[in-house]
């Protein structure tokens, strides 16, 4: 036995002076163990462990993932994103699918899904530019177009993607060769005023 005055009862074994030595019970209690020094110490119940402020107890595995399995994440469901399952286990994260009152995420449409009729189309996905320019008007299907030019309405070949405005109609029933009628062609025509009906000879108008 050492002079407890010494503290020997606190030093590490490779610090002692004494090669054979024994303590007390009372030296024994008075031994805290510490981040440099072996030593008793007491087990943490599970408050010690949540709260998360004392540095003198022992943290069992029991209580190590009791503590794990708690819910530790904040996820905000209204900006899209949620989670379930605890450290211990599994956590898994996912992203809502976005519609008009929830944020989230959507898909890139496949070109085939960016031409589906309106009365069938999804809210789920979102089209690119490239699948919008994909999407031409067609007889059967809505789709971008532009505007036919006066020399494209003249020719009357073309059949798809252009489309013939109000006024460009008008120019072309006033104004296109094309658009007057023939003797092999039905068109448009001028009302003869009563000078030119009773000439008779007018075949233009």
């Amino acid at each position: 036995m050492v002079n407890r005055n010494d503290n020997e009862h606190k030093k590490n074994i490779n610090d002692s002076l004494h090669s054979e030595v024994f303590i007390t019970p009372k030296a024994l209690a008075e031994r805290e163990a510490t981040e440099d020094l072996s030593g008793i110490a007491f087990i943490a119940t599970q408050n010690d462990v949540d709260q998360g402020e004392l540095d003198t107890k022992i943290l069992t595995p029991k209580k190590f993932k009791a503590y794990n399995k708690y819910d530790h994440f904040i996820t905000q469901t209204n900006s899209g994103i949620e989670h379930s399952g605890n450290i211990w286990d599994k956590v898994t994260f996912n992203i809502r699918e976005s519609s008009e009152t929830q944020r989230g995420t959507l898909r890139t449409a496949t070109q085939d899904e960016s031409n589906v009729r309106t009365s069938l189309a999804s809210d789920l996905l979102y089209i690119t530019p490239k699948k919008l320019n994909g999407r031409r008007a067609k007889e059967d299907l809505e789709g971008i177009a532009r505007i036919a030019t006066n020399q494209e309405v003249d020719a009357g070949t073309l059949n798809a993607e252009q489309f013939i405005t109000p006024a460009k109609l008008t120019r072309w029933t006033r104004v296109s060769p094309n658009a007057q009628a023939t003797e092999e062609n039905r068109g448009v025509g001028k009302v003869a005023n009563i000078q030119e009906a009773w000439i008779g000879n007018q075949t233009v108008g």
